[in-house]
């Protein structure tokens, strides 16, 4: 996809989202944006001109005689456009096309929290609500739903794992045209 047309169809989706009720959605693609993409690179430390610096090896296997060794280093980049788009049709597909398993895998971890018993000691319970670890816990309540409140002074509204939940028509029918657009835009 030409860089005019990524534009388009980012501003398109994002205008999508933001009046169907997802800004959620992009306020966390805006935080991913914001931290860019983590990329592990072999960095060789070297002195110039009396400085200290450290430059990429291309080759991290070679090591020239009287060389140090190259040593890996987490770095940023910013997320190209193409790698925006992509990222937004995969947050979309999770909220519209996947939203059971989202709400399933939410209530799950929370029921596999740990659970404060009468002393105050700490334990986890199994999927069935038993605690295990100290035989003293007693029986705790399942969590079945997860409202999810929105950030202090956000407009959006609370949103519920039961109400997220959507009938499979709408992933049948959703879930080509997400395709379709991933295919458009990796073309």
């Amino acid at each position: 996809m030409e860089p005019d047309e990524l534009e388009v169809a980012k501003r398109s989706l994002r205008a999508f989202a933001a009046g169907n009720g997802l800004g959620w959605v992009l306020d966390e693609l805006d935080e991913a944006v914001a931290i860019g993409v983590v990329e592990v690179k072999p960095l060789r430390q070297s002195i110039r001109q009396g400085r200290q610096v450290y430059e990429e090896v291309l080759s991290p296997g070679a090591v020239a005689p009287g060389r140090r060794r190259a040593e890996e280093f987490l770095t940023r980049r910013p997320m190209t456009d193409q790698e925006q788009v992509e990222a937004l049709i995969l947050a979309l597909r999770r909220a519209l096309v996947d939203p059971d398993a989202v709400a399933r895998a939410a209530v799950d971890q929370v029921n596999g929290l740990p659970v404060t018993g009468p002393r105050g000691e700490r334990s986890r319970s199994d999927a069935d609500g038993n605690a295990f670890d100290q035989p003293s816990f007693a029986r705790t309540t399942l969590v079945t739903e997860i409202d999810f409140a929105p950030d202090e002074g956000s407009l959006e509204e609370t949103v519920s794992t039961e109400g997220i939940r959507y009938a499979e028509d709408r992933r049948i029918t959703v879930e080509p045209i997400l395709d379709a657009l991933m295919a458009e835009v990796r073309r």
